[in-house]
């Protein structure tokens, strides 16, 4: 395996403008490919945050985060959101080998409304892994566009550069 890290540290910061371009098929707007074994010892963890922007129209549109064949807890948030942006955050955490607990927090709209959702993960460990920010719309190309995906490594017991208290 690749060495990691000791300290958090950011894996990628994507900031692509990429619309869905079919109706009413998930498409993949951004993606981050892991190497195997990046979630290596029990408490590591993954951070992520993916943006979105919406048409300002009322047709139904869903936005999902994956972490390798799982939907994490934003996944499958269906919304006319009329022109607002969502905005996902997740942290996926190593609780023993192959399994993953993650925690989701998704904000919808100007409003700010949120949706918090805990899952438990069984990701294979040793093969390579993605996050992907996922859009799709029921009725029109273009009503979903990605402005962020960012996913930050974070190993057990990291202190973030601030020492022990």
């Amino acid at each position: 395996m690749p060495p990691f890290p000791v300290a958090a540290s950011f894996i990628t910061t994507l900031t692509q403008r990429v619309a869905n371009a079919l109706i009413a098929t998930d498409e993949t707007l951004l993606s981050v490919k892991l190497p195997p074994g990046i979630l290596r010892n029990i408490g590591d963890t993954l951070f992520f945050m993916a943006a979105n922007t919406c048409a300002a129209n009322a047709n139904n549109k869903t936005s999902k985060v994956t972490f390798g064949n799982s939907a994490l807890p934003v996944a499958g948030i269906t919304f006319t959101s009329n022109g607002t942006p969502t905005t996902n955050y997740g942290w996926i955490t190593k609780r023993g080998p192959n399994q993953q607990s993650c925690v989701g927090i998704t904000f919808q709209g100007l409003a700010g409304g949120s949706l918090d959702r805990l899952t438990d993960l069984t990701e294979d460990e040793n093969t390579p892994l993605q996050v992907k920010l996922i859009g799709s719309s029921d009725v029109a190309a273009g009503d979903i566009e990605s402005r962020l995906l960012q996913v930050i490594y974070i190993p057990a017991g990291s202190q973030f550069g601030f020492g022990a208290f």
